[in-house]
């Protein structure tokens, strides 16, 4: 068959079908790139007028004046964001010198006068610690905490504190035993050493569990049910509610109520269960959404053998609903070679050939970029790239890479000031990261940063080995200050007030 080739009259006759160039790009993209190559765009394009140039309003005046309004340069780079962008594009940086800011150069703080003067404005070590963690942390290296912190009060719980009453008072105030456990280690280490755990968790939900199943229904406002059975409840809500399968498709358009039993039993009875559930919904009237039957267990976090891959293959009806919700347990099954042996009975829902260009440039226009392109329809891209559609398919999508030699110490700095912790800028922003790693500055753009934990000193040492009664205990629940003071030699000094185990027997009377 031949190709169709396009001419300069039938690119003309084209482009009189639209009356701008951005228009034209996005509505006849094969027309615009051959009147590009052929070299007549300007010609064929003479009835479209030309994108009008909207010049910067900004200028040396303007942002001189802006800055002048505010009272710190920290509160200008937040709140002006294209202000700033004019000032670094034009290498203008010496107006950011007009007015002070709030932070202060590390070197500032090697000065004992003006750490002295700093910590007098907190009444705690934790409250300077939280409000000025750039002192604090310079006042831990120098060895002149103690110095600086005379005036503080010294905050910390008797050894005694931690009794039954005092532990389910503050169990209270948690609805999940991971909040519980993480604001309050010592909490929780003194209710496993009184065996009070399971009390402390009465009133407390539980999210998910690794051993146990429960059960969870899709009540929909047209008397139509989906029960199912999960380790997770919120895990379990988002899968459904992101898959274009049976309830992800109805939640859209019905309005539905996610219901959770709450009653978690061991996978054989919990699959009993949930078919009692179901059966009492269909006597009150319900419509039954499952097209499989019940006991399907769902995805399960451990190690994927053959039965587990079975018991998820059985409910799913296609390869792709499979592979979409239990991507672990779909490679396994490749990799041990048991695959075609479990998946009888799926059908396959993507046919051969399925990709035209027709279909190809259809959903590529529901993908924002190219790696939701590429993740979500594999088979499409790899198509487009193939066949030589892939610029055209993906004309609308945005970029999101970087320019080669992006990230100067400026950019950096503008970078890392939208985090507030050093997990989170080196999680949302790898590039800027281990750029300012490279460069030595890491450091120096993550001063405002919470995450600054100070060394371990024998004062923090010290406070923290007075929470424990045994040093099993100040050993498990804080480990990273027994070990350092261990290897600083302050063990014995900051334990003397923890008993000294006893031998299981008595040597001398061994000896008799």
């Amino acid at each position: 068959m031949n190709k169709f080739v396009w001419t300069e009259s039938l690119l003309l006759a084209k482009a009189k079908e639209f009356k701008t160039r951005t228009e034209f790009c996005r509505k006849a993209s094969g027309a615009y790139e051959a009147a590009k190559r052929l070299d007549v765009f300007d010609k064929i394009c003479t009835h479209m007028p030309k994108r009008k140039v909207i010049k910067s309003t900004w200028n040396i005046t303007s942002v001189t004046k802006l800055i002048q309004q505010y009272e710190y340069i920290d509160d200008f780079r937040i709140k002006e964001r294209k202000a700033l962008k004019y000032i670094y594009r034009n290498k203008l940086n010496h107006l950011l010198d007009l007015i002070p800011s709030k932070k202060v150069k590390p070197s500032h703080w090697q000065d004992i006068t003006n750490l002295k003067n700093e910590a007098l404005k907190y009444t705690t070590r934790g409250e300077f610690c939280k409000n000025s963690a750039g002192a604090y942390s310079a006042a831990t290296n120098l060895g002149v905490l103690g110095e600086v912190c005379t005036h503080m009060k010294f905050v910390n719980r008797p050894n005694n504190f931690w009794c039954k009453e005092s532990i389910l008072e503050t169990a209270l105030k948690y609805a999940t035993k991971g909040e519980f456990i993480k604001n309050e280690s010592g909490a929780y280490s003194a209710a496993r050493r009184l065996d009070i755990v399971d009390e402390a968790y009465r009133h407390m939900t539980v999210v998910g569990s690794k051993y146990e199943r429960a059960i969870y229904a899709f009540e929909f406002d047209d008397m139509s049910v989906y029960v199912g059975l999960t380790y997770n409840y919120d895990k379990r809500l988002k899968e459904h509610l992101n898959h274009n399968h049976t309830v992800g498709l109805k939640a859209k358009e019905h309005s539905y109520t996610y219901k959770k039993f709450n009653k978690w039993l061991p996978p054989a009875e919990a699959a009993k269960e949930e078919e009692k559930t179901l059966n009492q919904y269909r006597k009150n009237g319900w419509t039954i959404l499952n097209k499989n039957k019940t006991g399907g267990l769902g995805a399960v976090s451990k190690v994927w053998d053959k039965q587990a891959c079975k018991s998820a293959v059985d409910s799913c009806s296609s390869v792709s609903e499979f592979k979409e919700i239990y991507p672990s347990a779909y490679t396994i099954a490749h990799r041990e070679h048991f695959w075609k042996e479990i998946s009888v009975s799926l059908t396959k829902k993507v046919e051969r050939n399925k990709w035209n260009k027709i279909k190809i440039l259809e959903v590529a226009k529901t993908c924002q970029t190219r790696k939701k392109f590429m993740t979500k329809y594999g088979g499409a891209y790899n198509k487009a790239r193939k066949e030589g559609w892939l610029e055209e398919a993906c004309l609308h999508m945005k970029r999101n890479s970087k320019p080669a030699n992006y990230w100067t110490i400026d950019t950096i700095k503008l970078e890392a000031l939208m985090y507030d912790s050093r997990k989170e800028f080196s999680v949302k922003s790898k590039s800027a990261y281990g750029k300012a790693c490279k460069l030595g500055i890491i450091d120096e753009v993550c001063v405002h940063m919470s995450a600054n934990r100070p060394k371990w000193t024998f004062d923090l040492c010290l406070a923290e080995a007075l929470k424990y009664k045994e040093r099993s205990d100040f050993k498990n629940s804080s480990t990273t200050a027994y070990q350092a003071a261990s290897s600083s030699g302050w063990l014995q000094d900051i334990c003397a007030h923890m008993p000294k185990r006893k031998n299981q027997y008595d040597i001398s009377k061994s000896c008799k």
